[in-house]
């Protein structure tokens, strides 16, 4: 005989075994919508002047001009990105269908800015690199075509000044056909005596890795001299020598960051103010799929000491440094120059890149 209890008990089990099996079933679903979909904090609002004391403070330093590259051309501006004045128009100046390289750099008495451009190219389309000098107050320019016979000019490093009227220029050359392996000097340019080129040698084996300790010094190495073998020279306005112990111990922590160029200097002295981080959303080319992946490819996250000080959707060009003489941080996104306060209060600064300072005298 058929118990009839059992009927019912059956049809209870399945229900909650399958609401057990529901519930397991949005849980996975949510854990997945959050590996593929996470969480997006909001940007803080940028500061208006006027509305915070203690941000409009630091504009009271009217002590330097602003130097910003934008549309070929070389802006000058005030503290607040206002009072525009055009220092160099690349297209006026050189009277061709020319374009800025975005390398730039200021002679150390700040009268000169050496711009990298061209308006050429070689029989295999490569650019062929020039640089123009242009004096910050009176607008006078002066071209340079960089020429050694069997080498390149390296239009991607910009000039290094050794003294307000000495700079150098990076010039390379491959050595057999192993592109690789890089052949490296300098020409040496005194605006005194211009037609008098010296041609200064590092090695004839390798790569040469280039980092800047100030604007007057230069330091490098050889990539092909074994580890416990490698010399660090310092290039200065007397010539080449061995690099002294201080300016070893800069090379060697600007070495461990090699990716940071002449930048190196500025990050240091940021990472001894504060913390600043770049995290980028998708996690810089990680595969992902999906409408949120698309939506945020060029996403990154600044935080400043580890609290999130800005969400920029075109991405960090220029990373986060700090510049003691006005007491703010100073970065730059694309085509776009912002600044920040030591709280994380920021605003939009100018359109361009950043090129730095000079003295407002």
């Amino acid at each position: 005989m058929e118990n009839p209890k059992s009927d019912k008990k059956f049809p209870i089990k399945n229900i909650v075994f399958q609401g057990i099996g529901l519930l397991l079933l949005l849980c996975f679903a949510a854990i997945f919508m959050l590996w593929y979909l996470p969480f997006d904090p909001k940007s803080p609002s940028p500061t208006k002047l006027g509305n915070e004391p203690e941000f409009d403070v630091l504009f009271e330093n009217k002590k330097w001009l602003f130097l910003f590259a934008k549309n070929n051309q070389i802006i000058e501006t005030d503290i607040y990105g206002k009072n525009e004045r055009v220092v160099l128009d690349v297209l006026e100046a050189t009277d061709n269908n020319s374009e800025l390289l975005n390398r730039f750099s200021i002679s150390p008495d700040g009268k000169l800015i050496a711009a990298n451009y061209y308006n050429k190219r070689d029989m295999e389309g490569y650019i062929i690199g020039k640089v123009i000098l242009v004096d910050v107050k009176s607008g006078e320019v002066t071209d340079i075509s960089p020429v050694l016979d069997g080498y390149k000019f390296q239009y991607g490093s910009p000039a290094y000044w050794l003294s307000p009227n000495v700079f150098l220029l990076s010039m390379h050359r491959y050595l057999g056909n192993d592109s690789s392996t890089e052949d490296e000097v300098f020409l040496r340019y005194d605006l005194q005596d211009l037609e008098n080129t010296q041609v200064i040698e590092i090695d004839h084996c390798g790569t040469t890795k280039i980092t800047k300790s100030d604007s007057s010094v230069l330091l490098l190495t050889s990539d092909c001299i074994p580890y416990n073998q490698i010399v660090v020279w310092a290039l200065d306005i007397n010539g080449k020598r061995v690099a002294n112990p201080e300016e070893k111990v800069f090379f060697d922590k600007c070495e461990l960051e090699w990716w940071l160029g002449d930048s190196c200097a500025r990050n240091l002295a940021t990472a001894s103010i504060a913390s600043i981080k770049i995290e980028n959303v998708t996690g810089n080319m990680v595969d992902g799929f999906g409408r949120w992946y698309d939506n945020n490819w060029f996403r990154d996250y600044i935080y400043l000491n580890d609290k999130i000080a800005r969400v920029t959707d075109t991405g960090v060009e220029m990373e986060p440094f700090w510049d003691s003489d006005i007491n703010m941080f100073i970065w730059g996104e694309v085509n776009k120059t912002f600044q920040m306060d030591i709280d994380g209060r920021f605003r939009f600064w100018h359109n361009g890149d950043y090129i730095g300072k000079i003295s407002n005298q």
